[in-house]
């Protein structure tokens, strides 16, 4: 349960400051409370959807007084010049709260990343906790590995289905990777790959991509994972000139193609 010990108006009433139980804080302005308030007038009671725009907020609204219920589960806001009194549950705050620190991915080297992420298919499909913290390794280290599905083309769907859905592409819903004569993208080759980002000439990019081995008939074959944002880390510390050159200029990026295939 979601409990706030005291409120505080600040700057003027443009803002106000939330303190938790255990001595956190947090801070919502008085545009973003008015303009996701939940009274009669801002939203439809049946769908919730906004009867206002955010042009519709006063540009000069500020909150005159603010205050908590005894157990701390609500807060009050008196918003001027609307006179408009709106409450705020402090569950609702929480799960919204955006003026905060976060922390939730970990950059890692090959020295500092002991355990790579892993669970079997079948315990993932059977087992939503066990599910549930894979995709928080995930979404902390920026990938993870599964294993135990089956080996046939487009098993991959599988995968995604139990937590997402696939964006589909040219390529199709999935994309076999495999060797041919004459091929048009080195992933149709048994060439070994740099490190590199896929597909950053999409828009919008992919978020998370599914690699699923089926069979290798090559040499070698293990896959190779960087942490970019690491890498981004080092180049900022030992050479901060280049880093701000490949962070404030934007690149361009373009896929050739042969004109039949597009």
């Amino acid at each position: 349960m979601y409990l706030f010990k005291s409120i505080k108006v600040i700057d003027s009433g443009r803002a106000i400051i939330l303190r938790r139980k255990d001595g956190s804080s947090l801070r919502y302005h008085s545009t973003w409370l008015r303009d996701n308030s939940y009274d009669p007038k801002t939203r439809d009671k049946k769908s919730g959807q906004r009867l206002i725009s955010v042009s519709d907020v006063p540009i000069n609204t500020y909150i005159k007084s603010a205050s908590l219920d005894k157990k701390g589960k609500n807060i009050f806001l008196n918003f001027l010049p609307e006179k408009k009194q709106i409450k705020f549950s402090a569950g609702w705050l929480e799960t919204n709260a955006y003026d905060k620190s976060k922390n939730n991915s970990k950059i890692w080297s090959k020295d500092t990343l002991k355990h790579v992420p892993i669970i079997d298919y079948k315990s993932a499909k059977s087992d939503k906790k066990l599910l549930l913290k894979w995709l928080k390794s995930l979404h902390y280290y920026g990938f993870a590995k599964m294993k135990g599905d089956k080996i046939k083309s487009g098993a991959v769907i599988e995968i995604a289905n139990l937590f997402s859905y696939i964006r589909e592409t040219n390529y199709g819903k999935w994309f076999d990777v495999r060797s041919e004569i004459n091929p048009i993208n080195l992933a149709f080759t048994n060439y070994g790959l740099q490190a590199h980002t896929d597909n950053p000439y999409r828009n919008p990019v992919p978020t998370m991509q599914i690699l699923y081995c089926l069979k290798n008939s090559a040499r070698g074959g293990n896959s190779k994972v960087v942490d970019g944002f690491y890498a981004a880390l080092r180049l900022k510390n030992e050479k901060k000139s280049y880093f701000d050159l490949l962070s404030k200029y934007c690149a361009r990026f373009e896929f050739k193609e042969k004109k039949e295939f597009i």
